[in-house]
């Protein structure tokens, strides 16, 4: 990431997303495609997860929700097994 990719008025899309509650990538789509949109979301959110640490410090909460988000999705990654989320 280039130091100044960033701006400190930038739009934070993946913060946006989660707060609004959207789906982040297509949970219908065929296994392949769906990690490849995973492995996307996971790198947006370690992008502005690594903004806000260096430039909002203060915002522990929305740090801290890009972080969780990004755990998530890394977690479910590293899985050898898709995992069924219907009941």
């Amino acid at each position: 990431m280039k130091k100044d990719a960033w701006t400190p008025d930038r739009e934070m899309p993946m913060l946006d997303a989660l707060l609004a509650g959207q789906k982040l990538w297509n949970s219908g789509a065929p296994a392949l495609v769906q990690k490849n949109e995973m492995k996307k979301v996971a790198a947006a959110l370690r992008e502005e997860h690594e903004y806000m640490l260096e430039h909002e410090p203060q915002d522990q909460f929305h740090a801290c929700t890009l972080l969780g988000a990004l755990n998530l999705v890394e977690g479910l990654l590293s899985r050898k097994k898709p995992m069924k989320l219907d009941g």
